[in-house]
This record gives C-alpha cells, sequence and structure tokens, in this order.
C-alpha cells in the first residue's frame, strides 16, 4: 500500500507502510569547469529505510569487490529507485524509467551520490533542504497535488 492511497481516503489515521516508497528530491552535484559544482534538482520515487539499514547498505558498496554489481539488481540503490522525472539523456531528451535506464543512472557517480543523501535524509527523518512543494496544512498533500504545487512554485520562479 503506497502513502498516496492512505491520504487519499484519509481517516485521521496514521498508517505504517512496510515498504514506503516516497516522492523525494535529490539534489546531484555535478563538478564543473574549473573546479566549481553545479547541483541539479531531480525527484525520485525512493523506497526508504531504517537508519541502520540505510547505513549498512551504502557501506556494503564500499568494498572493491561491489564495483561489478553497481546499476545491477544486487545493488541496494537499484532496489530503492522506483520511478524519476527530471532525468535525461544529452541529446535524447527524457530518460523513461526502465531497467535498463536505471542501470545506467545508477552508474553515474554524481547521481549515486545524490541518491545516497536524499535515503540518509529519508531514514533520519531530515526534510530535504531543496523541497520546492510549499507546507499545506490539514492532512498531507497527495502526490497529484505534490506535483501541481512544484508546477506552480517553478512557474512562480520563472516571474
Amino acid at each position: 500500500m503506497s502513502n498516496d492511497e492512505n491520504v487519499q481516503g484519509y481517516d485521521g489515521l496514521f498508517y505504517i507502510d512496510e515498504e514506503p516508497v516516497v516522492n523525494w528530491p535529490v539534489t546531484i552535484p555535478v563538478p564543473q569547469d574549473g573546479g566549481t559544482v553545479r547541483e541539479h534538482l531531480v525527484h525520485m520515487d525512493l523506497q526508504y529505510g531504517t537508519a541502520k539499514v540505510i547505513e549498512e547498505e551504502l557501506a556494503s558498496t564500499a568494498h572493491p569487490d561491489f564495483a561489478e554489481k553497481i546499476g545491477t539488481p544486487e545493488d541496494p540503490l537499484f532496489r530503492r529507485v522506483h520511478g524519476w522525472q527530471g532525468i535525461a539523456a544529452k541529446g535524447k531528451g527524457a530518460m523513461p524509467f526502465t531497467a535498463a535506464n536505471k542501470a545506467v543512472v545508477l552508474c553515474h557517480t554524481p547521481t549515486r551520490q545524490g541518491i545516497a543523501t536524499a535515503l540518509v535524509e529519508l531514514a533520519v527523518g531530515m526534510p530535504a533542504k531543496n523541497s520546492k512543494t510549499p507546507p499545506g496544512t490539514g492532512p498531507a498533500p497527495n502526490r497529484k497535488a505534490r506535483r501541481a504545487a512544484e508546477k506552480a512554485s517553478k512557474k512562480n520562479r520563472r516571474s
């Protein structure tokens, strides 16, 4: 059961979701010429876990033998990424979410770094510093409402 299903039929109860997936802002730090870093903001559907589990999974990726598993179903990040918005292939446009594209995205070091940071934020309950969704009142907004708020926020920044 997704968090959105619980919110849409909001009945005042807090529901425990065994495998929660949330749409979360992910900042990808991309090195630039001259020693600077440009941050790219994308949104990903991430399955989060406890701080201990995330810490263990990220630590397992530091082992030298892990390099051959990056971007495969054995990669802990592969299991945690369930979708995205805002990722494109240079000269080809938006990248649809597929297993093959997920492998490509996860082999990109700055993107892995951004995902790892986002998963730690989720695990410890830290609000995303780059969230552009304005806080609401009442029950938490569902995914459709969040996306509409993000779109409105982007439109207001351009004005």
